[in-house]
């Protein structure tokens, strides 16, 4: 019989505990604010493009445009195959591939 008043007591202790440690949130959000011109801080995404043709997109559109990042497919020697997630099976660190090596 003891148990149940005790029980009660724990839960209530624990709410309240919850009550102080879990923030609402509502309405504290600081409206957002555009990023200023000139950062450079857009990605353009250019998967499966070979190496050569990277190198001239960022020299002759990306970088004039603004753009500062580039993701590419890994650039490391992997498994044979037409498929695009061959890139992603690595078999050495050599930079070779379909896409282009180091030169």
């Amino acid at each position: 019989m003891a148990r149940r008043p005790l029980s009660a007591a724990l839960a209530l202790v624990a709410g309240a505990a919850a009550a102080l440690v879990i923030p609402t949130g509502f309405g504290t959000a600081s409206p957002a604010q555009a990023a200023a011109p000139g950062d450079k801080d857009v990605t353009a995404v250019l998967f499966e493009w070979k190496f050569a043709s990277i190198a001239k997109a960022c020299t002759d559109t990306l970088g004039p445009a603004g753009y500062g990042y580039v993701q590419v497919s890994p650039p490391q020697e992997h498994i044979q195959g037409g498929q695009w997630w061959t890139s992603y099976q690595p078999v050495s660190y050599k930079i070779a591939g379909r896409l282009g090596d180091r030169a």
